[in-house]
């Protein structure tokens, strides 16, 4: 239980990161080829994609002071170069990957491919979880545990983490 509160808190801060920034908040949707993605991975993009919907109701919540507000931000910039940059790498790497699996490229090719692409994705992941882990430091225990809260009322009241 305890590994799943913190994988939610966790995961909910990322979502919370991504849902104020539309640089970082880009789906993933859109993916031609996905590699295995890890259940925390999924919880934390589902997460993100719940929170652009629920985002005011969220922070208001959490009565963030000001200077967390600023912080918040900041933490968020320091990143956002970092983001925006891998974020352009996987676009161009699933590109490639979708001309390569429409034409006639060998399965070398492909494999290659798809191995860069999971690269990039491993790397995005790490980095969301470093960004996540800095604003997790940012938040008071109650703040955390008001987030995982949160998370369960809306689990429970829609369903919105159901299978996709």
């Amino acid at each position: 239980m305890f590994k799943q509160s913190l994988i939610l808190a966790s995961a909910t801060t990322a979502a919370i990161i991504a849902s104020t920034s539309p640089a970082i908040a880009q789906s993933l949707e859109t993916k031609i080829i996905q590699p295995v993605d890890s259940n925390q991975l999924i919880l934390a993009n589902r997460f993100e994609e719940s929170l652009k919907q629920n985002r005011g109701e969220l922070m208001e919540k959490l009565n963030l002071s000001n200077n967390q507000k600023q912080q918040i931000m900041a933490i968020r910039q320091r990143y956002s170069p970092q983001m925006n940059s891998l974020s352009s790498s996987m676009r161009s790497a699933r590109e490639t990957m979708k001309n390569l699996t429409q034409s006639n490229a060998s399965r070398s090719q492909l494999e290659s491919q798809y191995r860069t692409v999971s690269n990039l994705r491993e790397e995005m992941a790490d980095l969301k979880f470093q960004q996540m882990m800095d604003i997790r430091d940012v938040l008071t225990v109650s703040q955390r545990q008001e987030m995982v809260d949160y998370f369960e009322e809306k689990k429970k009241s829609n369903d919105w983490l159901g299978d996709r």
